[in-house]
């Protein structure tokens, strides 16, 4: 028999923990429906998905040449329409909107997949590691240019010898003899926005004492890009006509 939500007196603290959800009685947290969308997350959702049907998808064709300077423009693009920046507080040129809204935008996206995945990657795992963990510097420093599209992030954590498994990456930070910098050495493999990101956020290990920071930009000495590969996965069918 599956409880009502109504018959079950609600949690007196909900905590906010990934997975909490799974132990907690049905009703303990409010539901969201479309219904309870405000008009300001309707708005968003509109302005995103009209984005995606006048600009993204005449630029389709271009996406599978590997036309980098095409995705940079639309991305900075959303960055001027906000879509970029509502996971960033406004102490950092973002908009610090809610989760729902944040939902819909991500959804208004869905129009184009490889678009889609391109800019998942800029607003979510390229940007939210240094929203939620970077350093008072680094957020001041990165956050401004990710938000407005200025800059362009990736997420590099796949490698030729583990995939996506972050426990079996081999890639390592060590410390350097005079303990100003870090000396990362490993390869990543499949990250999306690689080939023409400016802010990178690598995950591998730390040698020794210490931690390194969260982020890494184009150009850094040491560095160099490798083969592009191509993801046709990813590739929609034009829209039916």
């Amino acid at each position: 028999m599956a409880e009502q939500a109504h018959d079950l007196a609600p949690a007196a603290e909900v905590p906010d923990r990934g997975g909490s959800f799974l132990f907690q009685p049905v009703g303990a947290r409010a539901f969201v429906t479309p219904e309870m969308f405000s008009d300001e997350q309707r708005q968003f959702f509109r302005t995103g998905a009209d984005f995606t049907r006048n600009e993204v998808v005449a630029h389709r064709d271009r996406f599978a040449d590997h036309d980098y300077e095409a995705l940079r423009g639309l991305i900075a693009k959303a960055g001027e329409l906000g879509l970029l920046g509502v996971d960033v507080g406004e102490e950092y040129s973002g908009l610090g909107l809610d989760k729902v809204t944040s939902m819909l935008v991500a959804e208004s996206q869905a129009g184009e997949g490889s678009w889609a995945t391109t800019f998942g990657a800029h607003t979510g795992i390229g940007t939210l590691p240094i929203v939620f963990f970077g350093t008072p510097e680094q957020k001041a420093r990165y956050l401004p240019d990710l938000a407005s599209g200025r800059k362009v992030a990736a997420y590099a954590l796949s490698e030729a010898g583990s995939g996506s498994d972050a426990l079996g990456a081999k890639t390592v930070a060590r410390l350097s003899p005079d303990g100003t910098h870090y000396v990362v050495n490993g390869g990543k493999m499949w990250i999306t926005n690689g080939g023409f990101a400016d802010v990178y956020i690598v995950f591998l290990k730390v040698e020794g004492p210490g931690s390194p920071p969260s982020s890494s930009k184009r150009g850094t000495p040491g560095s160099a890009p490798a083969a592009r590969s191509t993801s046709s996965g990813c590739a929609v069918a034009p829209p039916p006509r």
